[in-house]
């Protein structure tokens, strides 16, 4: 009989956000169900709910997500309307009407993801009966939910406990998190040392820091290495008319949430004195507004610059930043602390230059023509654009979709299976 392997996706499902552990989730999901039958294994998609687990159909493509077998479909006609309203929306003045129709749109796209949710409380669910061999993988967010009775029912049939780790930050750096996070966090964590048979960690360096966690709380656990895939997405034959303009100059590029760590603000003020000394570029901003950034918020959105030399864009999919990837002169990735640093990654994988910041990370990760500079220094940071800048040097061609994707999923689901699947 086949091992089950429930992949825990409650989060995931149920929110819109698309950051880089929703990616991981979406890919992890994917490649282990499409390479299990070659490991005796079955792969299930679950959701969690004070009942217990049950099985979803699927993990339907997030709206930012491409599909790349449906790359030149048409829209549904949902999100037809949203990308018309968008679009009508960015031609509009930068007044009350523009940010009405783009509330507008928010407030649609909220409702027409919580119908679907509605809908499914009112389906039937298919709740799981654990057995012996079973296996349950946390690879979300889960340490804003409670996965701990599944857990329980899981270890009393004789089932294995595995999760993915994405970083101990709120533990090593709480000061960029609210108090309740960081308990919320440490609890999660805690209970995943106590009772997890394996964890994969997402690089090397998150390793290191989860073995000395669990050393401190006196706890051998089984813990390895586990790089995630890096996705690719082809560029939109045509550009959206706003992310066209804003690549019209030399472009610097940061891809990331908006929060203090990811040093927004330190690449604003070297950039500014650039600006200031004459040079003549732009800066594009990708990521979803995260906390504790009232005050750069308002600075970004009030900036003598913006739409003219600065540009926000917090809803860009997965199309907008493989164009965006296209047309920078450098990625500038600035951040005090990670994970690992999707974003690097994937503009490597583009063709895309890097600039980050000089963490152990970031070394352990980035290509050997990555430039560094310290993250604490805009100073330094200023110096490295200036040089990059006067390089001239520009993106290279985007590679086929099809290079190496499939070996790469493959590779990726065969490693992770390797960890998960593990005796204990």
């Amino acid at each position: 009989m086949n091992r089950r392997l429930y992949v825990d996706v409650t989060r995931t499902a149920r929110e819109t956000t698309y950051t880089g552990i929703q990616k991981v989730v979406r890919t992890t999901y994917r490649a282990l169900a499409k390479h299990a039958a070659g490991r005796d294994c079955e792969v299930i998609a679950i959701a969690i709910d004070k009942h217990g687990a049950y099985r979803l159909g699927d993990l339907p493509l997030h709206p930012y997500e491409q599909d790349p077998s449906q790359a030149s479909a048409p829209p549904q006609k949902a999100d037809g309307l949203l990308t018309r309203l968008r679009g009508f929306s960015r031609r509009q003045p930068d007044n009350v009407v523009k940010k009405a129709i783009r509330l507008g749109g928010r407030m649609a796209s909220s409702l027409m993801w919580r119908a679907k949710r509605l809908r499914g409380a009112f389906e039937k669910r298919n709740y799981v009966i654990f057995r012996p061999d079973d296996i349950l993988l946390l690879p979300d967010s889960a340490w804003v939910e409670n996965p701990w009775p599944v857990v329980a029912d899981l270890k009393a049939r004789g089932g294995t406990l595995a999760a993915i780790w994405y970083d101990l930050i709120p533990v090593t750096h709480p000061h960029f998190f609210s108090e309740q996070l960081v308990a919320s966090f440490r609890s999660y964590l805690e209970k995943i040392v106590m009772h997890a048979d394996h964890v994969a960690c997402i690089s090397r360096t998150v390793q290191l820091e989860l073995e000395a966690f669990a050393a401190r709380m006196g706890k051998p656990l089984h813990v390895e290495t586990v790089y995630p895939i890096v996705t690719f997405s082809q560029p939109p034959a045509k550009p959206r008319q706003d992310m066209g303009r804003a690549f019209a100059r030399p472009t610097l590029l940061i891809v990331a949430t908006i929060e203090p760590r990811k040093g927004h603000a330190l690449l604003l003020e070297a950039c500014e004195a650039l600006w200031a000394d004459g040079h003549d570029f732009n800066l594009v901003i990708i990521g979803r507004i995260g906390w504790k950034v009232e005050g750069l918020m308002d600075c970004l959105s009030s900036h003598a610059e913006k739409d003219s030399r600065l540009f926000l864009f917090h809803d860009a999919s997965d199309a907008d930043v493989a164009f965006a990837f296209q047309r920078a002169r450098l990625l500038v990735f600035p951040s005090e602390t990670e994970g690992l640093g999707l974003p690097i990654l994937e503009a490597e994988l583009a063709g895309c230059p890097t600039l980050c910041s000089d963490i152990p990370v970031f070394r352990e990760i980035a290509s050997p023509s990555t430039r560094f500079f310290s993250p604490y220094s805009a100073a330094g940071l200023r110096a490295a654009l200036q040089i990059a800048l006067a390089d001239g040097a520009t993106s290279g061609p985007l590679p086929s979709p099809s290079t190496n994707a499939e070996e790469r999923a493959r590779a990726y689901a065969n490693r992770l299976f390797d960890v998960v699947l593990a005796r204990h």
